[in-house]
């Protein structure tokens, strides 16, 4: 194999090839990066069984076509000292070595055998639909934080997305808070799924980050074509873009019926400029020590609400923030404050909705009609 592409061109899209590898694997050849020269056109592949990407550079001049195996995190650091070098060229011997030069720069890295690879598949799917990209990457920007870190009895660990003609919604939780974002479906992507198809899956949160890099740093462009669709055997979630094609494992089991958890029958809807109350949040954290058992406290009674923190290591924090309460009786309830800030970054409007019943009952942050965040209440001790 011998070829010589851009090193910026190359260095990029090796990099995010190795953001996809696994990082801890009792298989090291999941630890490379495939790489395939083949009429003209240079394929670099990836994955770690639960994901994987496919990128063809059309720019690289292939010179020698064939397959070979290369350390991903190795030849990623080498095209990043040599990204400003111009070229690059590349060549392996077929005997277990490859060089990599770059203007008066040269490497040597071993290389393994391609049939030790796993097979990944293109974009091999039932019926492909158009989806918007901005919308899809918006939408799990507001939601992939709130998914569980490990599989319990529920599929929380992952983010479902539901999709039919009419609206994309995508919604995350981990049984303490839970995120919903959903957006209509703009007329040309509606138009591919007229036939009534629904689309009811859970996507590991990864898989959509690399799709962002994938677009940051190889498709570059702000709205690019999207496609996705399903394997035949409805485990595997494609998307294709220019010349990149990622597909997902998707997570098994169910996820929980998160409709019957939206709270309802609120006493009280207060209008809150976000960006104000998110610093005054934070101001009032700035003792805590990360320990998420100790809630922050929410007085709301008059013209202000009292924000609360004690950390019996750190000291204490009391902010007063503006923000009228109609009600005769005070309520007093507690939250995690690291994840209320959280549901507040998501957000992009000036001001949002705050539901509240009472220091028992979960509070729902509502950003017009396309976000809502609940997040539940902790013991005040």
């Amino acid at each position: 194999m011998r070829f010589r592409a851009g090193c910026r061109e190359m260095a990029e899209a090796v990099g995010v090839i190795a953001s996809t590898v696994a990082t801890r694997t009792t298989k090291p050849t999941l630890q490379n990066v495939f790489l395939r020269a083949e009429d003209g056109i240079l394929e670099l592949v990836a994955t770690d069984l639960e994901v994987s990407l496919r990128l063809k550079l059309a720019e690289a001049e292939v010179d020698k076509g064939g397959e070979v195996l290369v350390n991903a995190a190795r030849l990623s650091a080498v095209l990043r000292a040599v990204e400003d070098m111009g070229h690059v060229d590349f060549e392996a011997d077929g005997e277990g070595n490859a060089s990599v030069k770059a203007g008066s720069n040269q490497y040597r890295l071993p290389t393994e055998d391609p049939e030790d690879f796993p097979d990944v598949p293109g974009f091999d799917v039932k019926k492909p639909f158009r989806l918007s990209y901005p919308d899809l990457t918006g939408l799990f920007k507001k939601t992939r934080y709130a998914t569980a870190p490990d599989a319990g009895r529920y599929a929380m660990n992952g983010v479902l997305m539901e999709i039919d003609a009419e609206r994309l919604r995508t919604v995350a939780t981990d049984g303490k808070r839970l995120a919903l974002a959903e957006r209509p479906m703009p007329e040309d992507a509606a138009e591919s799924l007229k036939g009534g198809e629904r689309l009811r899956v859970v996507v590991p949160p990864k898989a959509m980050l690399l799709l962002e890099r994938v677009v940051d740093r190889v498709i570059r462009e702000e709205s690019p074509a999207l496609e996705a669709g399903l394997s035949a055997d409805g485990r595997i979630l494609s998307f294709r873009t220019g010349e990149a094609v990622l597909g997902a494992l998707l997570v098994e089991g169910e996820f929980p019926p998160y409709q019957d958890v939206l709270p309802e029958g609120f006493e009280e809807k207060l209008e809150v400029p976000r960006e104000s109350f998110l610093s005054a949040v934070r101001r009032a954290n700035v003792l805590n020590q990360g320990r998420e058992s100790l809630a922050m406290v929410f007085t709301f009674g008059g013209d202000d609400v009292e924000i609360a923190s004690s950390d019996p290591n750190a000291g204490d924090a009391r902010v007063a923030f503006p923000l009228p309460w109609s009600k005769k009786k005070p309520l007093e309830v507690g939250f995690n404050p690291a994840l209320l800030i959280e549901g507040l970054v998501a957000m992009d409007a000036e001001e949002f909705t705050l539901e509240l019943k009472d220091s028992k009952s979960a509070a729902l942050l509502r950003e017009g009609d396309e976000f809502l965040y609940v997040v539940m209440p902790i013991q005040i001790v």
